[in-house]
């Protein structure tokens, strides 16, 4: 790169993914993974992420050396997606987000919505530093989100914490802030088996997404932070159809990831 990356860069480690299909809807992407959550969803397949694991310590990488690999690849692949854990935790986000931007690419963020003051920060950004494409996570209905056991988190230039309480009101911020950004968004739900994702959450969680796509994807089983959800059967695609269409019939745009065939 031209000029000198900033010092956050050598003491950052990352994941990263030099090629996804699948992660930024129409573009070919390289993914960075942020370690770190303030949630603990028993059924997440990122346990490593979640937990600050040090094993497989090699695999990760300073994240000026992500950037420099970003930067030989740009022709190949224009995009980054930004997800975790949870990439609002990472202090300079709105940082590497200029930055990413000013290389030339297309930025998108993937979050569970917990923390409005970092996207405030993002969203109300000049347009050629914001991301382009953000994609919040709704878990399982507002009145039961203490089932995912959010975890206090300082506030930005603040000292106070925020009470797993608050999570209802924080979502409900961040959910109309991405839709009046203007940004290319969506809102996604993970469809769990055996009836834990319910009819009424989705009646909980329709008025958050307005008229924006949210996609419903059936949860898998195998490798999820609590070893209970391990062994839990698939959900099935006659489940997610079911909650869709009730979805579709309060007018919601609803779209279906992950059901093959």
């Amino acid at each position: 790169m031209a000029t000198p990356l900033p010092s956050w860069t050598q003491s950052t480690k990352v994941g990263l993914r030099k090629l996804s299909l699948v992660d930024y809807p129409g573009k070919l992407a390289a993914v960075i993974f942020f370690r770190g959550c303030n949630f603990r969803c028993p059924w997440c397949h990122n346990p490593e992420l979640v937990l600050l694991s040090q094993e497989n310590e090699e695999e990760w990488i300073r994240l000026e050396e992500a950037l420099a690999i970003l930067e030989a690849r740009q022709n190949r692949v224009p995009a980054v997606v930004m997800t975790g854990g949870e990439p609002t935790l990472f202090p300079h986000l709105p940082e590497l987000v200029m930055l990413l931007k000013e290389q030339g690419f297309f930025v998108k963020l993937d979050t569970n919505g917990s923390r409005p003051e970092v996207l405030k920060k993002l969203l109300s950004a000049p347009l050629d530093t914001r991301p382009d494409y953000v994609a919040v996570d709704l878990k399982i209905g507002l009145s039961r989100y203490q089932e995912v056991r959010p975890l206090p988190t300082r506030s930005e230039g603040a000292t106070k914490t925020t009470s797993p309480e608050d999570i209802p009101f924080f979502l409900r911020e961040s959910c109309e802030m991405v839709q009046a950004s203007g940004i290319a968004h969506e809102f996604r739900t993970v469809i769990l088996p055996e009836g834990f994702t319910t009819e009424g959450d989705i009646e909980e969680l329709a008025p958050l997404v307005g008229n924006s796509p949210w996609y419903f994807t059936p949860f898998r089983g195998g490798h999820c932070l609590d070893p209970h959800w391990e062994g839990t059967a698939d959900t099935t695609s006659e489940q997610v159809q079911k909650l869709a269409n009730l979805a579709q019939s309060l007018g919601k745009d609803v779209r279906l990831r992950g059901l093959g065939g």
